[in-house]
C-alpha cells in the first residue's frame, strides 16, 4: 500500500516537468529573441541574469557553451570598400605626364595648323615667281607642299595624341579594377622612359609609335617649310640676305635638333628606374 502513493507522485512530478517544457516551447515560438541551441540555454534581449557577457562583441552566452555561441553568435565581417571607375585617380607622376604631353600636343596642333596655312600662302608666291634655273624652282615648290601634307599630318596626329591621353584616366582604372596596376609595384618593371610608365597605365601598346611618328611629321614639316624658304632666298635675294638667312636657319635648326635628339632625357633618366622600390600611391 505504501508503494502506490510514491508511483502517484512521481506521476504527478513527470507531467509537471512536461507542462513547463511546453510552456517554455510557447514562450519561446512568441520570442523570436530568445532561441535554444542543444544544451545552450535561451538568449535573453534584458537582464543577463546567469549568462556572462563576451569581452569582445557585448553578447551573452550561457556558461560552458562558448562553442555554441561562437557558432551561432558571428558577426558578419566588416564592410570593404569596392573599387570604382569614378573614384580612380592616377598617381602624381602619371598624372604629371600626361598633362605634359596633353599640353604639348594641344601646341603642337595649333603651330602645325598655322604652319600648314603658311605654306599654301608661300605655294603660290613659289609657284608665279620667274625663278631660273627650274631645276630649282622645281625644289622649292616639292618641298612647299611637303611642308602642307607634313604639318597637316602632324595637326591630326596631334588630336590623336589629346583622344588617346583623354582616355587615359578611364583605361587606368579598368587596369586597376582588374588588378593589373597592383602587379605594378611588387613584379618591378623597369621603366627607362616615361612613355614606358603611360603605356603601364593604359595608353595602349601603339603610344610610343604614334608619338614619335607625330613628333617626326611634325618635325620634317617644320623643317620642309624653312628649307623652302632659304632655297628662294638663296635664289632671289642678294648675297648680305643669304648670309644672314643661312645664320639664322643654323642658329634656329641646330640647337634645337640636338636637343630633341640627344637632350630630352638627363643622365639619370637613362638609368632603369625598379618601381617594386619606390612607393607608389595608386
Amino acid at each position: 500500500m505504501s508503494t502506490v502513493p510514491h508511483m502517484s507522485e512521481r506521476r504527478n512530478t513527470g507531467q509537471s516537468q512536461l507542462s513547463s517544457i511546453n510552456t517554455s516551447l510557447r514562450a519561446e515560438s512568441k520570442n523570436p529573441s530568445q532561441q535554444s541551441f542543444g544544451n545552450t540555454l535561451p538568449f535573453q534581449s534584458g537582464t543577463p541574469g546567469n549568462f556572462t557577457q563576451h569581452e569582445e562583441t557585448g553578447g551573452y552566452f550561457s556558461p560552458g557553451t562558448m562553442r555554441d555561441y561562437d557558432t551561432i553568435n558571428q558577426r558578419p565581417p566588416p564592410h570593404q570598400p569596392t573599387k570604382s571607375l569614378l573614384s580612380y585617380a592616377l598617381p602624381n607622376a602619371v598624372a604629371s605626364v600626361k598633362d605634359g604631353w596633353q599640353g604639348t600636343s594641344s601646341s603642337g596642333a595649333v603651330v602645325s595648323g598655322l604652319l600648314a596655312g603658311v605654306a599654301s600662302q608661300l605655294l603660290g608666291t613659289f609657284t608665279d615667281a620667274d625663278i631660273s634655273p627650274s631645276g630649282a624652282k622645281g625644289i622649292i615648290v616639292a618641298t612647299c607642299y611637303a611642308a602642307i601634307f607634313l604639318n597637316i599630318n602632324a595637326t591630326i596626329g596631334s588630336f590623336v595624341l589629346i583622344d588617346r591621353l583623354g582616355e587615359l584616366g578611364f583605361e587606368a582604372a579598368r587596369l586597376d579594377m582588374l588588378g593589373r596596376l597592383d602587379q605594378l609595384e611588387l613584379v618591378g618593371h623597369n621603366h627607362s622612359q616615361v612613355n614606358q610608365l603611360l603605356k603601364e597605365f593604359g595608353a595602349g601598346r601603339m603610344w610610343k609609335y604614334m608619338l614619335i611618328h607625330w613628333l617626326v611629321t611634325f618635325y620634317l614639316g617644320i623643317l620642309s617649310l624653312i628649307i623652302s624658304v632659304l632655297t628662294y632666298v638663296l635664289l632671289t635675294e642678294g648675297t648680305a640676305i643669304q648670309a644672314v638667312m643661312c645664320v639664322l636657319v643654323g642658329v634656329t635648326l641646330v640647337p634645337t635638333t640636338v636637343f630633341i635628339l640627344f637632350g630630352g632625357r638627363s643622365r639619370n633618366a637613362r638609368k632603369k628606374v625598379d618601381v617594386s622600390q619606390s612607393k607608389v600611391t595608386i
